[in-house]
């Protein structure tokens, strides 16, 4: 099996979810290496300017280490991986994972292209959280409404600027199947003087 399927394997298992802090790299042996930790490992970072307030679980990080590593090491072709399954310092929660950049588009695809519901979307992925992963589980309506801003499916968005929305909507709308109905009465964009 190849690695990055294990990995997957593991993290649907396990419901633990594995990072790097570093891409690939190579010692002066020529040997690849790569190391994964978990995601609840290290400590929280407060930033002074910050935009966006902390979510109500608080930061995922337990302000420590946890001691759960995935070792990745590949010489000569041949791959061999060191496995620490061991997890102290918190406590298995599932709310606590995020959705893959492959489960997102799966539910932008299959889902919010076809037109069905955010309320059947999530009844959906419930009624199969055995089969699917366990973040999917505890999906809202917001990561639904997130997944449609982050992949452009709002029909009546056209740009994620509004200012370029609006105006992409007035060019359309103005006069195309018949040119004597404009929905459109006056428009100006930001910045320029009206005359």
């Amino acid at each position: 099996m190849e690695f990055f399927e294990w990995k997957k394997t593991v993290k649907l298992e396990n419901h633990w979810s594995y990072v790097c802090h570093r891409g690939m790299y190579r010692n002066k042996f020529g040997t690849q290496k790569k190391e994964y930790f978990c995601h609840r490992d290290d400590f929280y970072k407060e930033f002074k300017d910050r935009k966006k307030n902390l979510k109500s679980q608080g930061s995922n990080k337990i302000n420590g280490s946890c001691p759960s590593t995935i070792k990745y090491k590949k010489v000569n072709g041949v791959v061999m991986v060191k496995f620490i399954t061991s997890h102290i310092g918190h406590d298995e929660n599932i709310g606590r994972l995020n959705l893959k950049k492959n489960e997102r588009a799966e539910i932008a695809a299959k889902k919010l292209k076809s037109g069905v519901s955010l309320d059947v979307i999530l009844d959906e992925i419930r009624d199969h959280a055995s089969d699917i992963h366990a973040a999917l589980t505890t999906t809202t309506k917001q990561d639904i409404r997130n997944i449609i801003r982050d992949f452009n499916l709002d029909p009546t968005r056209s740009h994620s600027d509004d200012a370029v929305s609006v105006e992409i909507w007035c060019t359309k709308v103005s006069g195309v199947n018949d040119p004597s109905f404009n929905p459109v009465i006056y428009y100006k964009r930001q910045g320029d003087h009206s005359n």
